[in-house]
């Protein structure tokens, strides 16, 4: 009984977190020295994520461990949520399933550099996640690496503050207006999945995007 409240209090303080981050099989600890890992509400160790539980100074109810375990194999993790390997959607998906009313912001480290595969399939489901309609008020997801940032913003109009080069893409053909400080500025165009119409453009300052849908901004080299 005391597991099953133990969970549920989870799920209730996952579902109330306003800033989550989410650790992956692939984090690296010496690359993430300078970023600020205990500044959020809520903490979620997928997979083989959780081998990094104890890089982190947080209570039990402020974190969930899932997945499957078919990329952490020392026996003595214990999972919050034990999957079945032989399922139809990846851990990273599942978690997303999860209540997440309130959440603003979802920052994830440890997806990047791995199987392609798996890469490309991180970035659908979060994707497909910010745009969903359940969560047009969310700020923004940030896919970390060492090299770039990968942020996923819902449909409608964002200023960003950003100095350096960035690409524009999309998974849905949408409409799509771009202007402010940047190299490249256009009233409205409409950009394919995976478009290059949006590759390799630079901002100097600060710069607006309004989608009809969400869309997804690579920045280089700012992490």
């Amino acid at each position: 009984m005391s597991l099953k409240i133990s969970l549920e209090k989870k799920y209730q303080n996952l579902n109330n977190a306003k800033k989550i981050l989410i650790i992956g099989p692939l984090y690296d600890p010496t690359k993430a020295e300078n970023f600020p890992r205990n500044a959020f509400d809520f903490y979620a160790f997928i997979d083989g994520g959780a081998h990094f539980v104890n890089q982190f100074t947080i209570v039990d109810h402020q974190m969930i461990v899932v997945g499957d375990g078919d990329s952490y194999q020392e026996s003595e993790i214990i999972f919050d949520v034990l999957l079945n390997p032989k399922k139809d959607l990846s851990d990273l998906a599942f978690f997303l399933s999860l209540p997440m009313k309130n959440v603003k912001e979802l920052t994830l480290m440890g997806f990047r550099g791995g199987r392609l595969d798996h890469e490309l399939i991180n970035i659908g489901e979060l994707y497909h996640f910010v745009e969903s309609s359940q969560f047009t008020n969310l700020v923004t997801i940030s896919l970390l690496s060492s090299q770039e940032v990968v942020k996923f913003y819902p449909r409608g109009c964002h200023e960003i503050h950003f100095q350096g080069k960035f690409s524009l893409l999309t998974l849905i053909t949408q409409n799509i207006s771009i202007s402010g400080d940047i190299l490249y500025s256009d009233e409205q165009i409409t950009l394919r999945p995976l478009s290059s119409r949006g590759l390799s453009n630079e901002s100097s300052q600060r710069f607006k995007v309004t989608g009809e849908h969400a869309f997804i901004i690579i920045f280089h080299k700012i992490f």
